[in-house]
């Protein structure tokens, strides 16, 4: 069984917890433990259990739960599928859903067999390190600092989440009580057992470093920019002469999504703006124009790539800075 190192040892005790988030944390996590426990009245065995049907969705690896995380046993596991997904997290099931969800293992661990699990290992499959990372990032609570765990992930009272490879992990302790040095290390012994050898995206390689603001590189799997039709797209912030700006690109799956997203954009750039200039050829698509709130915005397609720019006022300063994006996309692996 990996054991954790030295270092992270030292890193476990967290930040201070302050005594209201102590209060609001033991309100959320004693309801928590009552949908648990109505959970294990209606039927624990201490046995591994798996909904009909679900089971075979998971792609994951198999052992990804720790046999045991002192001083608790592994006692049951559970998986999910979309198909069934709100009978365990009800109405978070739809965003889980839209950043590709495929299947969820869940690990409970008990002193005993059959007794009242203590600590819940939720391992979500996402299908792509994109969608893992999407999902940590949607879901990390502004109040935390990112900590080094897994790819990136962040510590908790009584809790502790992080994305590695394509999946997203959250660890969480039933009990009011402070169990956060248990759930700490857990988190990290599960991280341990995930292969992946890249640190971040790769995706993120591709924008220029020259005038990228720190910590502005993120993922959006849907309507970047509040722009339904937007999707899978990935942002940088710069500064600007006069204000900051944002590159990004989306690369989708056939040439024919990025078509069909071209031409939603023309049509609601005409109903919520204006179309300044729209340029067809054999090998790209651009559009230029502006949107009433999100301001100067310039399109290219090219194949089933889509890359552009928002509040670069002058045409020819954004088409120079969306180029040379779209350059750097197309040799990146």
């Amino acid at each position: 069984m990996p054991t954790p190192t030295p270092r992270r040892r030292k890193r476990r005790s967290g930040r201070p917890v302050k005594r209201a988030e102590t209060i609001a944390s033991s309100v959320i996590l004693t309801g928590l433990a009552a949908i648990f426990l109505i959970v294990f009245l209606v039927g624990s065995s201490g046995e591994t259990r798996t909904l009909a049907g679900a089971g075979s969705l998971w792609t994951g690896e198999a052992d990804i739960l720790p046999p045991r995380i002192d001083p608790l046993a592994l006692s049951g596991t559970w998986t999910y599928g979309p198909d069934n997904l709100y009978e365990y997290i009800n109405g978070q099931a739809p965003h889980y859903l839209q950043f590709g969800f495929e299947a969820v293992l869940v690990g409970e661990y008990a002193e005993d067999a059959g007794a009242m699990p203590e600590l819940i290992v939720d391992v979500y499959h996402m299908g792509e390190r994109s969608n893992a990372y999407g999902l940590f990032m949607e879901s990390f609570p502004p109040e935390e600092e990112l900590a080094p765990l897994g790819n990136d992930g962040f510590y908790g009272h009584n809790v502790a989440a992080f994305w590695k490879g394509p999946y997203y992990v959250r660890v969480m302790a039933l009990t009011a009580e402070d169990e956060s040095y248990t759930v700490h290390a857990a988190a990290e012994m599960v991280a341990e057992r995930i292969q992946d050898d890249e640190a971040g995206l790769a995706e993120f390689a591709a924008f220029p470093t020259e005038g990228l603001l720190a910590g502005t590189l993120s993922f959006s799997k849907v309507a970047a920019f509040g722009l339904h039709y937007m999707k899978d797209t990935f942002l940088g912030s710069y500064e600007g002469e006069e204000s900051v700006y944002r590159l990004f690109y989306s690369h989708l799956e056939t040439e024919e999504e990025a078509l069909e997203l071209m031409a939603e954009h023309r049509e609601y750039l005409g109903s919520a703006g204006e179309v300044t200039a729209v340029e067809e050829g054999a090998q790209e698509e651009l559009v230029w124009g502006r949107h009433q709130y999100i301001g100067a915005i310039l399109m290219i397609r090219r194949g089933n790539l889509v890359v552009g720019s928002v509040r670069l006022a002058e045409r020819g300063e954004a088409e120079g800075a969306v180029r040379d994006l779209l350059r750097r996309v197309e040799v990146e692996p």
